[in-house]
């Protein structure tokens, strides 16, 4: 239900339906504590100039797929009728439950709506964040993009260790209280958020247990339209070193015991206010450590030389845009414990 007030709140209307939830899936005592025990439910308001300025959007963690799933409405007229609700994500598997959504709308009139989300695990007890967008006011969606670069896992080690919250000495005798994070927000908690920036990037924050504790996490999301109708004609760019237009930056490192190998997940980040298109590509130019090789390089090389093909990090984009980042690329070394290089990113400038 919403209310509505044309008097700066003076008064407000009598209440108004936006929607019958169903809530008919959500877990009880019984069901894993950090699926969705009940309803995530945002408004947001599209204050762009855009052709859909002035919607009010409405979105929840629903069950009337038959799973936790988010949904969307709007309203046209201030909240007065509201479209039928919506699946954000209509692909997702019938495996994948939603929880803990966020929604933000960019100057653009663009609708960003960011989830945590199971379906890249077989039993459901893994995590990963997500997001969708829409370009025409939410009557649809693109297709839904993982955000997180690995999966959470609630149970890890961290999040089930006890912490100290309280340990006492009175007169009725010695009292003490210990929990964990995983008993005190099994979820990691209801705090996720999605913002838009000034030039009309998204800011995802949600809470991560990759490492085995609960952390916060942020990635700047961009959605960029596609170009449409290239000619034969058209005149195109050839890649160049684009090295002064952007940096990378290390998202984390890990070591896979079994392999014996270190990993880096890498991002590039603009640092232009022009775009760049594919093909964007890393190389190295100096590998001064023989002792320690690269065993995933996209053309197979093992050190100077190497490669790594960025466009799979830009997912369906056709460029890097101002100022933005790509997804992390996971880079294999097997061998010493020193890793030391140079690199060059090379790309096309494009309009």
């Amino acid at each position: 239900m919403v209310v509505r007030s044309e008097d700066r709140g003076r008064t407000f209307s009598p209440p108004i339906l936006v929607a019958t939830p169903d809530e008919s899936c959500l877990y009880g005592a019984s069901g894993p504590r950090w699926l969705p025990t009940a309803l995530t439910k945002l408004l947001a308001a599209d204050r762009s100039a855009s052709a859909y300025a002035n919607r009010i959007y409405a979105i929840w963690n629903d069950c009337r797929s038959g799973r936790s799933q988010i949904v969307l409405t709007w309203s046209p007229n201030g909240g007065k009728s509201w479209s039928q609700p919506r699946p954000v994500d209509s692909q997702a598997p019938d495996s994948a439950t939603q929880f803990l959504p966020a929604i933000a709308v960019n100057r653009d009139g663009v609708v960003g709506i960011s989830w945590l989300d199971t379906r890249q695990s077989s039993g459901g007890d893994r995590v990963d964040a997500y997001f969708a967008a829409s370009v025409d006011g939410g009557e649809s969606f693109l297709p839904a993009v993982r955000v997180s670069s690995e999966s959470s896992t609630p149970t890890s080690v961290g999040n089930l260790t006890l912490d100290l919250r309280e340990w006492n000495h009175g007169e009725t005798g010695i009292t003490a209280f210990l929990n964990s994070a995983y008993a005190f927000r099994p979820d990691g908690g209801d705090y996720m958020g999605l913002a838009s920036d000034v030039e009309g990037g998204f800011h995802y924050v949600w809470a991560d247990s990759r490492t085995g504790s609960v952390q916060i996490w942020t990635s700047r999301i961009s959605v960029v339209p596609v170009a449409r109708n290239i000619t034969a004609t058209s005149i195109v760019a050839l890649p160049e070193d684009i090295t002064d237009k952007v940096t990378l930056e290390l998202d984390h490192v890990a070591y896979d015991t079994e392999r014996k190998e270190h990993q880096l997940w890498v991002r590039i980040r603009s640092l232009s206010a022009h775009p760049v298109c594919r093909p964007l590509v890393v190389q190295f130019t100096s590998w001064p450590y023989p002792g320690i090789r690269l065993t995933n390089a996209s053309n197979g090389k093992m050190g100077e030389g190497a490669t790594f093909d960025y466009d799979r990090a830009l997912r369906d984009l056709d460029r890097l845009s101002p100022y933005g980042v790509t997804e992390p690329l996971e880079w294999r070394a097997g061998g010493e414990s020193t890793v030391s290089f140079s690199a060059k990113v090379t790309g096309r400038p494009c309009g």
